[in-house]
């Protein structure tokens, strides 16, 4: 059983203001002031270079109209971003944003959200758990599918593996990575603010460090393109599992039966397409200009190693599709025993 903390403040007497206690109830209050600290410094000269390195988008580029016929930069004219070591900075401020935010939510929304509807207590941990993640979920595969179509990313499918290395990304594409990091990175200090039990840590510490590896190696092997579009996918059968699940602990049994059936269509679904838009663009599209070394300074990783993690996945994907085949048979009996 997990054991969490909620999001209402409690009044501690005789505390330590170094205690677990205190840290726990009072976290996001901390990490409010430490951000607003680096905000503040935007305020003043000496400061404001500092503040910038943590608070803005680092590496832009501009792009003139008569460099347009640049490598991966055609018909994109103005200010233009590049991965590079000072994200390290702007990671580690929009982490702290992400705690607030997490802190924020949970105070405002969802403790208030369950006590409205009298869940039980043995429930709190799995709906704040569901809730926070849905609604990641959901803003990521909105924002990820604005990008997709801004970007024309499946106007064409060679798009996907054209002009790599793929160094330029607007503004908005560039902060949707660097938001996707944060919010995996914020995950595990949120392991311990929210008092998760040992034994179920290092599952989902696992999950989150999936997560974060993928999405991280992605923007720096300079494959966004690719992997915004397998994110988007990802997350629209993540958003049917999780309202389902909602459903479910809300006892909506006969609601969450048609989203768990809905789910495991979309599920297969979405891995399939996956693989298949995983093995055009690794195994054919980018093994016509494969090179056998890395050259980092051009930011060209394309090498015999991505064709491995593709054969890789693909074996992965259709092993999944297999599982989700299994559970979904179990899972319509265990249904079907409800009613």
């Amino acid at each position: 059983m997990m054991s969490y903390t909620k999001g209402t403040k409690k009044k501690y007497k005789n505390t330590s203001y170094f205690s677990h206690d205190y840290i726990i109830a009072n976290h996001g209050d901390i990490v409010s002031f430490i951000a607003m600290v680096i905000v503040i410094g935007l305020m003043f000269q000496v400061t404001a270079p500092v503040s910038k390195l943590f608070t803005m988008l680092q590496h832009n580029v501009t792009i003139r109209s008569n460099q347009a016929s640049m490598q991966d930069t055609v018909n994109r004219v103005g200010t233009l971003y590049t991965a590079g070591y000072r994200d390290l900075l702007t990671c580690l401020f929009y982490t702290l944003i992400a705690i607030v935010i997490h802190a924020v939510v949970q105070e405002y929304i969802i403790d208030r959200l369950y006590k409205r509807l009298h869940f039980s207590k043995s429930q709190y941990g799995k709906i704040s758990e569901i809730s926070q993640l849905l609604l990641f979920y959901l803003i990521s595969f909105l924002w990820g599918a604005n990008i997709v179509y801004k970007e024309r990313l499946l106007a064409s499918i060679s798009t996907l593996w054209t002009g790599y290395p793929h160094l330029y990304l607007s503004f908005w594409f560039k902060f949707y990575f660097i938001c996707q990091i944060c919010y995996w990175l914020h995950c595990f200090p949120e392991l311990y603010f929210q008092r998760v039990s040992p034994s179920e840590m290092p599952e989902r510490g696992q999950r989150y460090a999936i997560n974060l590896l993928c999405i991280a190696g992605a923007y720096l092997l300079n494959l966004n393109r690719i992997a915004v579009v397998l994110l988007v996918l990802h997350y629209l059968a993540e958003i049917i599992f999780h309202c389902s699940r909602l459903l479910r602990l809300a006892g909506r049994r006969s609601a969450a039966w048609y989203g768990f059936a809905l789910w495991d269509l979309v599920f297969v679904a979405v891995r399939l397409f996956s693989v298949a838009l995983a093995g055009l663009t690794f195994a054919l599209g980018l093994e016509k200009n494969s090179r056998d070394r890395i050259s980092i300074r051009e930011g060209n990783f394309n090498t015999k190693f991505i064709r491995i993690c593709c054969k890789t996945q693909r074996s992965l994907g259709g092993s999944t599709v297999k599982q989700q085949g299994a559970n979904s048979c179990e899972m319509y009996v265990r249904f079907k025993q409800m009613f």
